[in-house]
């Protein structure tokens, strides 16, 4: 049967999960300051002077790509586990809304081990 100190347990462990949240404001917070930074080495790309397009494209591929996968690999790192978490959130407030709903429409046979 579904009890009280079971329903608070669930919530619980919900609710520490969701802390996730927090963690991937952070997450975003510091991609929009490297994003920002990022464009700054593009726009010294329009604003510099190259002489040859080698020499573009040896800024390109020794600055902008490097630092672009950077970014990459920083947001994934920053963001994999706290995204992880919010979908083992997400499943176990399914399986607590769904016995919650056996309960309120008094569905409850299932509900017994």
């Amino acid at each position: 049967m579904l009890t009280f100190p079971e329903t608070l347990d669930a919530l619980e462990r919900i609710g520490d999960q969701l802390k996730s949240v927090a963690e991937l404001e952070a997450a975003i917070g510091a991609m929009a300051e490297d994003l920002g930074e990022y464009m700054k080495l593009l726009q010294f790309s329009h604003d510099k002077d190259f002489k040859t397009a080698e020499q573009a494209l040896a800024y390109i591929d020794n600055v902008l790509v490097p630092q672009l996968r950077g970014l990459r690999d920083a947001l994934a790192a920053a963001t994999g586990e706290p995204i992880k978490r919010l979908k083992v959130a997400n499943e176990q407030m399914e399986r607590l809304v769904l016995r919650m709903r056996m309960v309120v429409n008094g569905d409850v046979q299932d509900l017994f081990p």
